[in-house]
């Protein structure tokens, strides 16, 4: 009898033990890492687009450092993990489900189109937040998940068409990116331009890989377009603008989407070139040039050029907006994906560095758009 109460004496002893040292260990392992709060980027930082995914990595991290730099999000600090998509939907895809199951990540930022489509299924099932960086007109509608802080192929495919009949145009050819993003944007123009009572006497697509565009051009010039719809990336315009010149299509018959401000290239062309071509362009390319307008805009402009040795484009300034209205959702709710989705829906006149900031109920929102166009490798804003 009395080895067994020694027995259980010592079992006692074991458990007590075992808990005291897990909380120990527990606390030791608390003060050797922080606590944070995790979010990955899935962003295509080598590849066709890594023109676009570089940037925004930038903006990410700078964003992060700012926040953290302001005490973080109620004293817990930001911290980003990066990955790469390589631009391709398979890679970003196993990317993503490796973040969730094996990492544990409730957070995300998904950037390009056929990648952000990819990764809507995942997220809706895992119930997890994705901002997307992708102007597919109905991404958000797809998952209560979803948000975007980018310009919509919605809201641009409505300021074209509504430019194009006020203008007075009848007549259009559409040339534009084969992907969905394109597809969609040339579907919603091409409606909302007959509905008008206008017509689309044609369209075609190209690869983003594509670098000969002159037979499809040649067709084009034999239709009786009054103008030509470029849409896409900006990654072919240059080659795009130049096989124009060749066949002696007018700079001033091209209208854009916000592709012609997607690369640093098309700027830095011939004003031959790119003279009196009008495109849709977020309001941050003006808002940037004029710093003194805008204190918010100012310091982001500086502290990027100061950390990177360059100025910000617009795709960096919506990346730099996501992160710092996904800080202040947090502040309101922690980082629990159903909480956080609901601080985010709050979201109302926020002042970011591309404009005011309200969510709609569909996790989207509508961005500061105007119309622009270049002159003599300047972008001037039109007056409308």
């Amino acid at each position: 009898m009395v080895k067994k109460k020694n027995l259980w004496l010592i079992i006692g002893v074991v458990v007590i033990c075992t808990v005291v040292v897990s909380v120990l260990i527990t606390n030791l392992s608390t003060k050797r890492e922080p606590d944070v709060f995790k979010i990955t980027a899935i962003l295509p930082l080598s590849g066709n687009f890594a023109n676009i995914g570089e940037p925004k990595k930038e903006a990410i991290l700078l964003a992060a450092d700012d926040i953290n730099q302001r005490g973080g999000i109620n004293g817990r600090k930001i911290a980003i993990v990066l990955e790469d998509s390589k631009g391709d939907p398979k890679e970003g895809v196993t990317i993503l489900q490796k973040n969730i199951d094996v990492d544990r990540m409730k957070i995300f930022y998904v950037d390009l189109t056929p990648i952000a489509l990819a990764a809507v299924p995942i997220v809706d099932k895992s119930r997890v937040i994705a901002f997307v960086g992708s102007a597919h007109p109905t991404i958000t509608d797809q998952s209560k998940w979803v948000f975007r802080f980018f310009p919509s192929g919605q809201q641009e495919a409505e300021m074209l068409n509504d430019y194009l009949v006020s203008e007075g145009i009848n007549r259009i050819f559409i040339l534009y990116i084969g992907d969905t993003y394109g597809e969609e944007l040339r579907t919603i123009l091409t409606k909302k331009f007959k509905e008008a009572g206008r017509e689309v006497i044609g369209s075609e697509s190209y690869t983003i890989s594509q670098k000969e565009f002159r037979s499809i051009l040649a067709k084009i010039k034999t239709t009786n377009f009054e103008r030509i719809i470029l849409i896409g990336y900006g990654v072919n315009f240059p080659a795009i603008l130049d096989q124009f010149n060749e066949l002696k299509i007018p700079t001033n018959k091209v209208i854009g989407d916000i592709g012609f401000i997607g690369t640093p290239q098309i700027a830095q062309l011939s004003p031959t070139l790119t003279n009196n071509i009008v495109f849709v362009a977020p309001s941050f390319v003006h808002k940037s040039t004029h710093l003194d307008e805008n204190p918010t805009v100012q310091k982001f402009v500086t502290d990027y050029k100061t950390k990177y040795g360059k100025n910000p484009n617009f795709v960096a300034a919506y990346a730099f907006d996501a992160i710092q209205v996904l800080a202040s959702a947090l502040k309101q709710s922690g980082s629990d994906p159903d909480n956080l989705r609901k601080a985010l829906l709050s979201t109302k006149d926020f002042s970011g560095v591309t404009g005011k900031i309200t969510m709609r109920e569909n996790g989207d929102c509508a961005t500061d758009m105007m119309f622009a166009k270049y002159l003599d490798g300047r972008i001037i804003p039109l007056q409308r």
